[in-house]
């Protein structure tokens, strides 16, 4: 049975909210918004303070001028802010305005790009508890995976300049599709009652993921549990099939195991080639973001992450 989150609606106090603006993010109608939301937050006599630079917030959060004031500190960005606010700040309350690409925490939440709509938010302070998982030693919201996805991630992270756009995928998804080795990698959880192998490893704990692929589409971030797809067939064929059939909340595909764990580990077969090489680590992305290679351990953080969410 799924465990409800707990909501806290009178938990929040304090008279000061920090903002962390990626500064890589966010144009037009969202730049807009951010500053809506700063008016709409002085306007309920809330102290701001806004930071692009993440090393000067953390400064600030850590110094003792917040003890007492801190209300939430704004990830005002895409995913990738609000998993290295949590990242840094673990233990502070965080509340979302979406201004990056797919948004995918923010849509889980129904939270819209709109400052007015983020400050009533703020001002309600409702709290809810979500989980969070952890790959080594980073820490993680949305999924993580290794396979042709991380590939993809890797190479663009390698090409990267500016903000992300879906656009931005093409030349690296071109790239990896050009020359990608599918790898063999083994999934065990941790009573090894599912040990199973194959090319694309997916671990989610929200069952979002970015394009609108269905790969975990039954993961639930309150549920104390990591949801795992395990693809098993090697050619980029059978990859593209499963990705169509993905977008249509297909399941039934005889190529795919799904299970769920509290706890897994991922390890790859390195291969020798004629010339006696070793084939290349396998990189996870956790998030969208480079996180390490295999082998690696995979572990859920009930209740850990505190968001202010929207009230009934």
């Amino acid at each position: 049975m799924n465990q409800q989150p707990k909501t806290s609606p009178s938990s929040v106090a304090g008279d000061l909210v920090v903002i962390q603006r990626n500064r890589t993010s966010g144009a037009g109608k969202s730049h807009q918004a951010l500053l809506e939301l700063i008016r709409e937050l002085r306007n309920r006599q809330l102290c701001v303070r806004m930071f692009s630079n993440r090393d000067q917030l953390d400064e600030f959060i850590n110094s003792g001028h917040v003890n007492g004031r801190l209300r939430c500190i704004v990830a005002a960005g895409g995913d990738g802010t609000v998993a290295s606010l949590f990242n840094r700040h673990p233990n502070r309350v965080i509340a979302l305005l979406p201004m990056g690409t797919e948004n995918l925490v923010a849509r889980h939440l129904n939270m819209p790009c709109n400052g007015s709509v983020v400050a009533d938010v703020i001002e309600a302070g409702h709290v809810e508890r979500f989980d969070t998982a952890q790959a080594g030693e980073n820490r993680f919201l949305l999924m993580a995976s290794a396979g042709i996805d991380a590939e993809v991630v890797r190479c663009l992270h390698a090409i990267r300049s500016g903000h992300i756009r879906r656009w931005t995928y093409i030349r690296p998804i071109l790239q990896t599709f050009a020359s990608y080795r599918f790898p063999e990698i083994t999934v065990m959880d941790a009573d090894t009652r599912n040990t199973v192998t194959g090319s694309h490893i997916i671990v989610s704990n929200f069952g979002e993921y970015g394009f609108g692929l269905q790969l975990n589409p039954d993961a639930d971030p309150t549920d104390g549990q990591l949801d795992i797809c395990v693809f098993r067939k090697r050619s980029l064929m059978h990859t593209a099939i499963h990705a169509v059939r993905s977008l249509f909340r297909a399941q039934n595909d005889q190529h795919v195991v799904r299970f769920r764990s509290q706890h897994v580990s991922l390890s790859e077969t390195r291969i020798l080639d004629a010339e006696g090489r070793r084939s290349p680590a396998i990189p996870l992305q956790t998030d969208g973001d480079i996180a390490g290679q295999l082998p690696i351990n995979i572990q859920i953080n009930a209740a850990a992450m505190q968001v202010l969410v929207r009230g009934a």
